[in-house]
């Protein structure tokens, strides 16, 4: 075995629908094709059931939908301080501090987030996200928080 470390496939394929995502995003016509090229067919969403786009989001209708459904709540999406954990095979976490747009308002809110990511077919299966405090974040959507930026001490511990 040499001294280079190889990229896992599962690493090699969420860094494929990062650029996708990227390109769909940064896109006027917003072309769905370009991200379900790096989705398994049979690809689930898992969102913790609470939120508005909460609930298992399954095959790439599924996941479109999820997207526009995520888009209805949030303008912006972005994540900073990105930390990524290979599990090896077929395992990625992404750790990272998230940073919203509320469409509604405008207003940015900032929560820890944990991705678990698993790869088929060198194409994304599920994706997994992990809220730091889903009542807060329903809280904020709620218009109950007080918050009028990020979210206090919601920095990564």
């Amino acid at each position: 075995m040499s001294g280079k470390m190889m990229k896992s496939d599962a690493l090699a394929a969420l860094e494929r629908f990062y650029a996708a995502e990227e390109e769909y995003v940064t896109s006027d016509d917003k072309d769905f094709a370009v991200i379900a090229a790096t989705l398994h067919e049979d690809v689930v969403m898992k969102q913790a059931s609470s939120l508005p786009y909460g609930g298992e989001w399954k095959g790439h209708k599924g996941f479109e939908a999820w997207m526009q459904a995520m888009n209805s709540v949030w303008s912006k999406l972005e994540h900073f301080d990105v930390q990524v954990f290979d599990a090896g095979q077929d395992t990625i976490f992404t750790r990272a501090r998230a940073v919203v747009t509320l469409r509604a308002n405008g207003q940015r809110y900032e929560f820890p987030i944990l991705h678990q990511v698993t790869v088929r077919d060198n194409k994304i299966f599920t994706a997994e996200p992990f809220y730091w405090d889903t009542a807060a974040l329903l809280a904020y959507l709620a218009g109950t928080s007080g918050a009028t930026g990020p979210a206090s001490g919601s920095g990564i511990p």
